[in-house]
């Protein structure tokens, strides 16, 4: 199979996601306008209707799934570096976050209620569990690994994060998983296998699901609803936004220092460098990653991300 035909073929993979989801999505959104409660089981079809066609094309084009999805073992030592990074990281995609909100809703906030309307520790299990695995399945292992390998790393981070948060289809959640997208390659470059984000997916998730849980206990415990109050609080979102931003730019550097700590405790030092050198992952041979499977994802998913965040609205 040609390099053309792999990037093709990624393109195509990332549609018929986004398409399932989106289809997921409206479906979840009639029911509830209808009274019924979806709950958690919303975020668990849309995880299915992502992995689905991800084993799918594995399967069916032969490749080992482990080697696919990058599945390597690491250090202990890194395993400790990489929650180190996924502290100094967290200006960075708090930063996105705050941003967002300058202009939309908490998506989470907003769906809290409804996420845990039935059994709490179960939808945190979900939410903390299953996204870690098949997203990063997904947009580290198979999207980015093809595009890395087909193009460079540069060029498959980006197009890989762009992807990771189109299929959030809100504006708010997009821009810090685009952040998140990014960062998880790059660590994945730096230390060789997707475990790494896999790590810090997890914390991220099971962090924000526990600080969401302990907000709407507080809110609810005050008489008021969780959704109102993140509401109320974005008209003085402005002052934190430009705070974190500072922190942020600070913080990116040290980011990049950790990462190549795990670079070299992993061997890897020489590729991970080469990612800030001009031309230094540049392949004389590579193949366009926006193909046009690609770009009618692309313009879909800006879609999708418009109208949802409409309607959140």
């Amino acid at each position: 199979m040609t390099k053309q035909q792999e990037s093709k073929n990624m393109g195509i993979v990332f549609l018929v996601v986004l398409l399932l989801n989106i289809i997921v999505s409206v479906g979840g959104t009639f029911i509830a306008m209808k009274g019924v409660k979806v709950g958690i089981w919303g975020s668990v079809l849309c995880e299915a209707a992502l992995l689905i066609p991800v084993l799918v094309y594995v399967f069916k084009s032969g490749q080992s799934f482990t080697e696919a999805m990058g599945l390597h073992k690491i250090k202990i030592s890194t395993v400790l570096l990489t929650i180190v990074l996924n502290i100094v990281i967290t200006p960075i995609w708090v930063f996105a976050n705050f941003f967002s909100q300058l202009f939309v809703p908490n998506t989470v906030a907003q769906s809290a209620n409804s996420m845990l309307s039935g059994s709490a520790g179960f939808a945190i299990l979900v939410v903390s569990l299953l996204p870690p695995f098949i997203e990063e399945f997904a947009f580290r292992g198979l999207l980015f690994g093809t595009y890395k390998r087909v193009s460079t790393i540069v060029k498959a981070a980006l197009i890989s994060a762009l992807f990771f948060g189109l299929i959030h289809l809100n504006f708010n959640q997009f821009c810090y998983a685009f952040v998140l997208g990014v960062i998880f390659a790059l660590v994945n470059v730096a230390s060789g296998s997707i475990i790494t984000s896999m790590i810090m997916h997890f914390l991220i998730n099971s962090f924000n699901m526990l600080l969401v849980y302990a907000a709407m206990l507080a809110a609810n415990t005050m008489g008021q609803d969780l959704s109102a109050v993140a509401e109320s609080q974005r008209q003085s979102m402005l002052v934190p936004t430009i705070v974190f931003f500072f922190l942020a730019i600070a913080f990116a550097f040290v980011a990049k220092i950790v990462m190549r700590g795990i670079a070299r405790n992993e061997g890897n030092l020489e590729e991970f460098d080469s990612i800030f050198k001009k031309n230094g992952s540049e392949q004389a041979d590579s193949a366009p990653v926006f193909t046009l499977p690609a770009i009618i994802a692309t313009v879909i998913g800006v879609a999708g991300v418009i109208g949802f965040s409409y309607m959140m609205n």
